[in-house]
């Protein structure tokens, strides 16, 4: 990723299959997850205990509970949510 650059970044979880789609891309290989995020702690901008944060911006931030948004490569919207 480059400096001062945005992205549409979407993390999605969907039928117990994780995915990390840049752009609408795609990255890497879906995961299979058994994890139950129920019963963690979630954190924005940090990872996981909290530490090094993200030195940058979030814009637009969605998130649902309860519906998996993308399972295939898809074209992020051009306008706000």
């Amino acid at each position: 990723m480059a400096t001062n650059t945005w992205y549409h970044v979407a993390l999605s979880r969907k039928s117990g299959v994780t995915r990390l789609f840049l752009n609408g891309a795609l990255q890497g290989s879906p995961y299979a997850d058994t994890n139950v995020y129920s019963q963690s702690t979630v954190r924005i901008g940090a990872n996981y205990n909290g530490a090094t944060g993200l030195t940058g911006y979030i814009d637009e931030l969605r998130v649902s509970k309860g519906i998996g948004r993308y399972d295939s490569t898809f074209t992020p919207a051009s306008f706000a949510y």
